[in-house]
């Protein structure tokens, strides 16, 4: 894997991770995560990648 690409991943992990820390706090494990969540969260993560990439 070459560097730039492990880099956005750690950049895109902590984008999520923060973004479920914010807005669901109470998951603490992935098995408590549900298809819904991850669909709001996929819907976040186009939004922000949309704002750096256009930035």
């Amino acid at each position: 894997m070459r560097e730039h690409a492990l880099q956005d991943y750690i950049k895109t992990w902590g984008y999520f991770t923060n973004w479920l820390k914010k807005n669901y706090g109470e998951i603490q494990a992935i098995d408590q995560l549900t298809t819904e969540v991850l669909r709001i969260s996929i819907n976040y993560m186009e939004r922000v990648a949309k704002r750096i990439m256009d930035a």
